[in-house]
């Protein structure tokens, strides 16, 4: 069920249901709320990253995702790198029968990508671990120190 209510430009105030979504798109300064009841749907909210470098800088970004039988909603606040993944995947038919699998898919990328990352600076880790113990500097326990 889609309920909504709607506030005009010249301040008339409407309660309704998604039709009024049209005369929101319809007048530039109106204000829309929507809310939406799902029986027996699932919302996820988690955490996307926007870019993962190989230092482990990461920038998140939050995904939300309603997900139903025959419904998969996905919103965020920028390009989100997971959700595009699929968007433009070629065999998206066959992606859309079963939108909850879709939803883990798009899941175990985001952490596939993480893990991606995190196995390859395990490598820089090494690195940093063994100079410790040939070159007994304090630069390199600095390194290390930021990594914590």
């Amino acid at each position: 069920m889609i309920r909504a209510k709607l506030l005009s430009s010249q301040g008339q105030y409407q309660t309704g249901d998604e039709t009024l979504i049209a005369l929101w798109r319809e007048q530039e300064n109106s204000t829309l709320w929507l809310d939406l009841e799902f029986d027996h749907d699932t919302f996820i909210l988690f955490r996307g990253m926007t870019s993962l470098d190989d230092d482990l800088e990461l920038q998140p970004m939050p995904v939300g995702m309603w997900v139903g039988k025959r419904l998969l909603i996905t919103t965020h606040p920028g390009t989100a790198i997971s959700v595009n993944h699929f968007w433009d995947h070629e065999e998206q038919e066959l992606l859309l029968k079963t939108p909850n699998v879709l939803a883990l898919r798009i899941l175990h990328y985001v952490g596939g990508r993480y893990l991606e990352k995190l196995m390859d600076f395990e490598d820089t880790l090494a690195g940093l671990e063994d100079a410790l113990l040939t070159d007994q500097t304090d630069t390199v326990m600095k390194e290390l120190v930021v990594y914590r």
